[in-house]
C-alpha cells in the first residue's frame, strides 16, 4: 500500500531542516521547505516556532479564517506516524521516525523488556523508569540545539519542562516553564525585547490537543481556546514589531472526531488477545501488534475475517518497504520497535486495549492516520 505521506511535498522534517540549517549554518540530512529556505530564515535575529499540538489546517479554515490574512501560510504534512511522540522528536532533531526511532506513544524497549510510555518515560502502568535507567541511553541522536550557533530557548508547561524527555532533547537550550499560553507569550516577548543575542525560540502548547481529547475537535471550548491563542499571538506580534523576528506556527499532527461506538476494545475479543505476546503498542489509529510465535498466519486470517470492517492488516516490514516512515536511513533500534503487524484503522474507528488495573474509557478523538484533518496541518509565518 502506498505511503499516506507524500515525502516529495513539504512536511515537518523539511520545515525543521530549513530552521536547523539556518541556525547552525550546517546542512542537515533532508531537503528544506520550498517556500522557507534557510538563507531566508538566517537573516532574522530571532526565529520563533510555535507548535500547537493537534491543530488541523481545516480547523483554521472553518473557525478562524482571519489568521490567513495575518500570516503567510501553506499546508504541511506531518511525519508518519502523525502523533505527538514521533512528531515532536522530528521537530527537535530534523530526523524522521525511522531515523530517531521513537515512533509512537507506547513503545517496547527491548533493552529492559518493558512496554513504555515514551514522553513521560514510564511504563504503560505509569511506573517511573528514571530511577532504574537513563532516558539518554535510549536516545543517541543529537538535537538541533546542539549544533545551533544561536542562543536557544525552549518554552513549555511547568509539568513538561523538566521531564526526562525535555531535559534530554533540550539540554543545550535554556528551558523556561510557563503557566499557560499567555504566560508563554509574556516570557517569550520579554526575551526577544531584552536580549540582543541571535535567538531560536521553540514554544510548545499542549492545551488545544487536550481540549480536543476531552470535547471533540469542533467544539465551542476548542474554538474559543484557539481564538484566544491567535488573539494573544497577534498581541505578541505588535509587542515585538521591528525586532527583526520571524514568527512561525505549526502543529505536530491534526485531529479527527470519533464516537464511543467506533471504539473497538481489544479485550472484547479474547481470541484476538490470546494471539498477542504483549499488550498492543499503539496510537489508536495505527496499532502495532506483537504476535506469538507461529501464530502469524492465523492472526492475519482472524483479523481479515472479524475486523474487516474496522481495519486493514499489514506486516510491519511491508510498511517499512513501502516507505511509510521515510525512504532511507533506518536506525538499527527502529527495527526493534515495529515488530510484527500493524492494524490501520478505517474511517474514524480506533482500536485500544487496557492493561491490568487500567480503567476502560471511550475515546472521542483520533489522529495518527491518513484523513485530511489528521495529516494536513498549518504552517504560518510572519516577519517583523
Amino acid at each position: 500500500m502506498k505511503s499516506p505521506i507524500d515525502y516529495t511535498k513539504d512536511n515537518t522534517v523539511n520545515l525543521i531542516a530549513s530552521i536547523s540549517n539556518a541556525i547552525s549554518e550546517d546542512k542537515g540530512l533532508h531537503n528544506e521547505l520550498q517556500n522557507l529556505s534557510s538563507s531566508y530564515i538566517q537573516q532574522f535575529d530571532n526565529v520563533v516556532l510555535f507548535v500547537i499540538d493537534g491543530l488541523p489546517y481545516s480547523f483554521l479554515q472553518e473557525n478562524i479564517p482571519q489568521v490567513f490574512e495575518l500570516f503567510n501560510n501553506q499546508v504541511l504534512h506531518p511525519v508518519f506516524p502523525s502523533a505527538t511522540t514521533p512528531a515532536l522528536t522530528s521537530l527537535a532533531t530534523w530526523r524522521t521516525p525511522q531515523e530517531h526511532w521513537l515512533p509512537w506513544r507506547y513503545t517496547f524497549f527491548k533493552e529492559i523488556g518493558i512496554l513504555s510510555s515514551v514522553l513521560p518515560f514510564t511504563t504503560r502502568s505509569w511506573v517511573a523508569l528514571n530511577e532504574k535507567t537513563d532516558f539518554n541511553y535510549y536516545y543517541d541522536t543529537p538535537s538541533i540545539y546542539e549544533s545551533s550557533k544561536r542562543t536557544n530557548y525552549v518554552f513549555n508547561r511547568e509539568y513538561l519542562i523538566n521531564s526526562d524527555y525535555s531535559k534530554s532533547f533540550a539540554k543545550k537550550a535554556t528551558r523556561i516553564w510557563c503557566l499557560d499560553f499567555n504566560d508563554m507569550c509574556i516570557k517569550l516577548g520579554n526575551i526577544i525585547k531584552e536580549s540582543k543575542d541571535k535567538k531560536y525560540c521553540y514554544a510548545y502548547d499542549p492545551d488545544f490537543d487536550s481540549l480536543c481529547h476531552a470535547y471533540w475537535v469542533h467544539n465551542d471550548k476548542t474554538v474559543e481556546y484557539a481564538k484566544n491563542v491567535f488573539d494573544r499571538i497577534n498581541q505578541l506580534l505588535q509587542e515585538i514589531e521591528w525586532t527583526n523576528t520571524l514568527v512561525l506556527l505549526t502543529a505536530d499532527h491534526g485531529m479527527i472526531d470519533s464516537t464511543p461506538e467506533r471504539n473497538i476494545q481489544a479485550e472484547d475479543y479474547p481470541e484476538f488477545m490470546d494471539m498477542l505476546s504483549i499488550p498492543l503498542s499503539w496510537e489508536t489509529r495505527a496499532v502495532f501488534c506483537h504476535v506469538k510465535a507461529g501464530m502469524g498466519e492465523k492472526f492475519e486470517q482472524w483479523v481479515n475475517l472479524y475486523f474487516a470492517d474496522y481495519c486493514e492488516c499489514y506486516k510491519s516490514s511491508q510498511l517499512l518497504d513501502d516507505w511509510w516512515f521515510w525512504e532511507w536511513n533506518i536506525h538499527q533500534w527502529f527495527l526493534d520497535r515495529i515488530w510484527d503487524y500493524v492494524l490501520i484503522m478505517k474511517e474514524n474507528y480506533i482500536l485500544v486495549d487496557s492493561i491490568l488495573g487500567q480503567k476502560r474509557e471511550p475515546i472521542i478523538w483520533n489522529h495518527w492516520w491518513i484523513s485530511g484533518e489528521e495529516i494536513n496541518i498549518p504552517l504560518l509565518w510572519k516577519e517583523l
